[in-house]
């Protein structure tokens, strides 16, 4: 692929991102950073290439090899007593890779590993209230927490919160197969702020 081809690529996903902003009104700094970004380092388009570039590091590295992405290349750090090659193969990029937004990338893959199990619930739970109201995930207050939660606990945040969805879903089940009880919560959902007519003739509830 020439340089012009690959220049037009790239323009053509620019504004194809800031088309797709545009249509859903939500053009703002944060969704435009990222094509900054890109724009920016667009000079780095020039060379076509990425280099594996080794590092012979002294025995204080962490680990006897160890992964960096430095000025557009893939940089190999290693302890001058080679050994343990194969730490090159199983090393979790996943743990050092940068993420945008909230969620570090090792939480994204966690939330996105657990998705089924939480869908699944919310489904379950609109069976036990035996509704046509659809139940959903608060995405913002997820986000909220998420600074609260323990280091050592955010990279199973989806599979914690996934379970707690699973809970309240068994236990709402439960409950409300008394009528009394279903009743009972019906009329308090019905009468809470976060009570949400999606306008397609049905409601959604949010937990």
């Amino acid at each position: 692929m020439d340089e012009m081809t690959t220049r037009l690529l790239v323009c053509k996903d620019w504004c194809s991102n800031i088309k797709s902003s545009c249509n859903t009104l939500s053009l703002s700094l944060n969704n435009l950073l990222p094509i900054t970004n890109q724009i920016s380092t667009f000079t780095a388009l020039k060379k076509l290439e990425i280099k594996i570039v080794f590092v012979a590091a002294d025995e204080k590295l962490p680990s006897y090899w160890q992964y960096s992405f430095t000025d557009g290349n893939c940089v190999i750090s290693f302890r001058p007593k080679i050994c343990n090659t194969n730490d090159v193969f199983t090393a979790k990029l996943e743990t050092l890779l940068p993420s945008q937004g909230t969620y570090s990338l090792m939480t994204r893959l966690n939330i996105k590993e657990n998705q089924a199990k939480m869908d699944a619930n919310l489904v379950a739970v609109k069976k036990a209230m035996k509704s046509d109201v659809d139940w959903t995930i608060d995405q913002a207050s997820l986000e909220a927490v998420y600074p609260h939660v323990a280091a050592d606990l955010k990279n199973s945040f989806g599979h914690i919160f996934a379970g707690v969805i699973e809970k309240v879903a068994a236990n709402l089940a439960k409950r409300c197969a008394d009528e009394m009880v279903l009743e009972a919560v019906l009329l308090l959902l019905n009468t809470m702020p976060h009570k949400m007519d999606t306008g397609y003739g049905h409601s959604k509830t949010v937990i």
